[in-house]
């Protein structure tokens, strides 16, 4: 087991860092034809994917202060 201190992560950043990825890694799958990369970067956001659910798992944070921090313009962009 693999043990982060959690209070030093920014969760809004980590969030919208998540969704960025997202986007970039559409970008090189859609306009690049670049597949690996964005295998690569989606497994980044997997990772971020599973640290997110791991703090909401943990009970000291709810899905809100998780997931729910970005506004309905950011959260309307899904990424693939």
């Amino acid at each position: 087991m693999i043990l982060i201190d959690d209070a030093k992560i920014d969760w809004e950043r980590l969030m919208s860092q998540k969704l960025t990825l997202g986007i970039i890694s559409n970008e090189y799958r859609d306009e690049k034809n670049d597949k690996d990369t964005a295998t690569q970067l989606d497994g980044i956001k997997h990772l971020i994917d599973h640290i997110q659910d791991s703090a909401v798992a943990s009970g000291i944070y709810s899905e809100d202060e998780i997931f729910g921090r970005l506004d309905d313009k950011e959260k309307s962009i899904k990424p693939k």
